[in-house]
């Protein structure tokens, strides 16, 4: 995507960085849309874009900082490089950001229960990724969010299974637990 197709805002100093505005704020706010919040950016600004290391925190449009920020490298006025995003609700994402977007890396719940280390594509599990959740660990392979493929299942208590689950936004949204059947007695005895 070129600088020309993203949507912009620009922070108090006139330092542009791409609007991937706050999800909470959008969702608390309904007609956020209508009325975009600003940014807050404390960095370098270079020829009118955010730039290299600093923090970028969003406002809403009635001027609270929201619970959401991102941390790291900036280029060109989008998320570059190493960095992490807090949103207060979700979690913690870190890791690879190119382009805006985090490519790879790691996520954890706000309360802990979920964590995720491996590939993303638009803010969703994908690729090769170990999934931590329940006390369960799975090795699988994601697409956009869904397990495609269970490589490795580790659980703890062993009834707790993820097979079948689907992620969206870090949170399980499709799961099952399987009842491991009783152990048959030994015919032999």
């Amino acid at each position: 995507a070129s600088l020309a197709d993203a949507n912009w805002i620009k922070d108090a100093n006139g330092c542009s960085v791409v609007s991937s505005e706050s999800p909470r704020l959008k969702r608390r706010v309904p007609a956020m849309d209508a009325m975009p919040g600003t940014v807050v950016w404390q960095g370098q600004c270079i020829k009118g874009y955010a730039e290299g290391e600093g923090k970028l925190e969003w406002k809403s449009s009635m001027g609270f900082l929201a619970k959401e920020y991102y941390q790291g490298a900036m280029r060109r006025g989008k998320r570059s490089g190493q960095g992490k995003l807090y949103a207060h609700e979700y979690g913690t994402f870190t890791g690879e950001w190119v382009d805006d977007e985090l490519v790879s890396g790691s996520y954890a719940s706000t309360s802990g229960n979920v964590s995720y280390s491996g590939g993303f594509h638009n803010g969703q599990y994908h690729g090769r990724g170990v999934l931590k959740a329940s006390g369960s660990i799975l090795t699988g392979v994601w697409d956009k969010g869904e397990l495609l493929e269970v490589i490795s299942e580790v659980d703890d208590p062993p009834y707790k299974r993820l097979s079948g689950v689907k992620i969206q936004g870090g949170t399980i949204i499709k799961s099952k637990p399987k009842v491991a059947p009783a152990a048959e007695p030994d015919a032999a005895q």
